[in-house]
């Protein structure tokens, strides 16, 4: 659909030409004092009739394109899923291994105290357990340092990511880490599982579909069609 307007002057005939035959006087000239409205609409369409299928492979392509998204929106929000679970339960193993540590901490101290008592007591204790006991007391200690870094690292990262906008931070459930109580299965099935039912794989596939039927799309729009056309 189109349509045009415009303001027009009028026309006059000094040669007193009838109004329907003004066209044919040479002197016509426009009246600039008669000022009209020309007003002009267009309707045109184009109907195909017959077009090799193209219609149909362009709407097919289109349809596995939007899968091939899905599938891709699918796969984003499961690695989110997988990332969190695993946010989840490193927390949850920051908090086991600060107990641990606790527990190791507290045994050194017994234990130099122990050697230390000894000492004061005179009791015969061999210098080369006593260098070996502060040996192990030092590795320990460069080792709790990094773990306590791993440790501020994903508590800060919990601490960022699961806040909601009252500035409240959750806390897991989960307090504990508990064995398995389900059996692994073999690596074939989780390698089958994992061909037949990620969304990646699906979505690359099914993308291959949408590329194959956009080139027949393309392939059809080259040959000549039969179209019914109006205006």
């Amino acid at each position: 659909f189109r349509s045009e307007h415009a303001l027009v002057p009028g026309v006059t005939s000094p040669g007193n030409f009838p109004e329907e035959q003004i066209y044919l006087d040479p002197n016509a000239k426009n009246d600039w004092d008669k000022i009209g409205v020309f007003n002009r609409m267009r309707i045109s369409g184009v109907q195909p009739v017959f077009t090799w299928g193209s219609i149909n492979k362009a709407v097919s392509a289109a349809q596995e394109a939007v899968k091939a998204t899905e599938f891709e929106f699918q796969a984003k929000k499961e690695d989110l899923e997988v990332r969190l679970y695993e946010l989840y339960y490193s927390y949850v193993l920051a908090l086991e291994i600060e107990r641990l540590l606790k527990d190791a901490e507290d045994k050194i101290d017994q234990i130099e105290k122990s050697l230390d008592d000894a000492q004061e007591d005179g009791e015969d204790i061999d210098e080369t357990d006593v260098y070996k006991f502060k040996v192990f007391k030092a590795q320990f200690g460069i080792q709790k340092a990094e773990v306590d870094e791993s440790l501020v690292f994903v508590k800060q990262t919990w601490q960022y990511l699961l806040r909601n906008e009252n500035g409240n931070v959750y806390t897991p459930s989960v307090r504990y880490l508990d064995p398995l109580s389900s059996q692994l299965s073999s690596l074939d099935y989780y390698q089958s599982s994992a061909f037949l039912n990620r969304n990646e794989l699906r979505g690359i596939n099914t993308g291959k579909e949408a590329l194959v039927k956009y080139i027949d799309y393309q392939k059809a729009q080259n040959l000549p069609g039969l179209y019914l056309g109006f205006t």
